[in-house]
């Protein structure tokens, strides 16, 4: 029998990739395995694995009643059915009493539109050893407010979560915003999907670690009357991923390290119903751009784009360093093609700060020296230039020494010739 000679790490290592039922099968297979599934450090739960939810009950009870208790668990997942809470928390204080890392539960499935509560005890709440927490369809989930608590989690995922004020905190005033992420002060991944705030009469994202944020198809209630507003604080985010059927109204921001921006507003049928409603979508949109106008690369979808989202020009609207950056990363031949778009476009082309020109994308080289003549003798000449490519085939050396001359007297930082 060479497979149980095998180390006792490599028996772990291939267990734990099984759901924990499938774990325990292994049991039957020789005496040197009897026992080894109490002591894998991975726990996968999952009552769609049994043919009802007594027999996943029994069966989950077995396993932590057998279990080494001396052996830590890194990992635990727990996909519920119906089944009650008492055994979640089970699982949960478990995991948290034996130094877990990875944490994934969901609620039910069953319940999509009534979700699950989400009622851990305080030993959830005063682990010190959770790195990475998963919540799926739970409601009424609220996270520590408290620093000292969660110290070492760095990634949240929620998804399909109602996350609500704490009432039970001494502090707590629905008039004042509603910051459900305070005690999460070393997190730096955080996605938020398909979930919902609810409380105080700002949402704040106070986020001072976070650098990879994923936003898609969340909402916020308010509390009493007036228009939601969300505040950004996240000084060392690079990455940010924003999905959604309309846009944010943000009347605070503070992204100054964004790099990758992408943004795909999905409009609803409220939208294309109600132009009160886009009109203030596309204002939101303007100044979310506003405040993402740093980032280094930004992509927007087509559906973000599209004008039949009302009758308004909302691109045109958008500030003219966006414009720059988006029309830096064309050639300039394209670049001066976008001339045709609107009133507003014809003569933006004209002050970008990158200019690239390659004789390949024309029919010949006569053609070629005519536009590069044409985009020079046309450029505000005022404006620096930052860097100039210049890729030419047979032509004069004339062509190729104005263009340098043009890049020398304008402040040129990158020639590529």
């Amino acid at each position: 029998d060479i497979i149980s000679k095998l180390p006792k790490d490599i028996f772990h290592q291939v267990l734990s990739r099984l759901d924990t039922k499938e774990a325990v099968r292994t049991s039957f297979v020789s005496k040197k395995w009897e026992t080894l599934w109490n002591s894998i450090p991975i726990l996968n739960f999952n009552s769609m694995d049994f043919r009802n939810l007594k027999s996943f009950k029994k069966f989950v009870n077995y396993v932590l009643s057998l279990r080494d208790d001396d052996c830590t668990v890194h990992a635990v997942s727990f996909h519920r059915g119906s089944t009650d809470n008492g055994l979640m928390n089970k699982v949960i204080d478990y995991a948290v009493t034996h130094s877990v890392r990875h944490l994934n539960v969901s609620g039910s499935e069953f319940s999509l539109f009534t979700p699950s509560l989400f009622t851990p005890s305080p030993k959830f709440y005063n682990c010190q050893t959770l790195q990475n927490l998963a919540l799926r369809n739970f409601r009424d989930v609220s996270l520590p407010m408290e620093a000292s608590l969660f110290n070492s989690l760095t990634a949240l995922h929620l998804k399909e979560c109602t996350l609500v004020q704490n009432k039970d905190i001494r502090s707590y005033n629905p008039d004042e915003c509603f910051d459900p992420f305070l005690g999460c002060v070393n997190l730096k991944f955080l996605c938020l999907h398909n979930s919902m705030f609810s409380g105080g009469k700002t949402l704040k994202l106070n986020l001072p670690q976070v650098v990879s944020l994923t936003i898609k198809g969340i909402m916020y209630y308010r509390s009493g009357s007036g228009e939601a507003k969300v505040e950004l604080f996240a000084p060392k985010l690079t990455s940010l991923s924003f999905t959604s059927c309309g846009a944010f109204c943000f009347s605070k921001m503070d992204t100054s390290s964004l790099e990758c921006v992408f943004v795909d507003i999905i409009p609803g049928f409220y939208v294309l119903v109600d132009p009160g409603d886009a009109n203030k979508m596309n204002k939101d949109l303007i100044k979310m751009m506003e405040g993402l106008q740093n980032a280094q690369f930004l992509t927007l979808t087509y559906q973000t784009i599209e004008a039949k989202i009302c009758e308004e020009d909302i691109i045109s609207k958008l500030p003219k360093d966006i414009f720059h950056q988006v029309l830096s990363r064309l050639d300039t031949k394209e670049a001066v093609r976008t001339s045709f778009v609107s009133k507003k476009w014809e003569t933006l082309w004209n002050s970008i700060p990158i200019l690239n020109f390659n004789s390949m994308d024309f029919r010949n080289l006569k053609s070629f020296k005519k536009f590069v003549n044409y985009v020079l003798s046309l450029r505000d000449d005022d404006c620096t230039v930052h860097a100039v490519s210049f890729h030419r085939g047979s032509t004069d050396n004339g062509l190729m020494n104005k263009v340098i001359d043009y890049a020398v007297t304008h402040s040129v930082r990158n020639l590529n010739v």
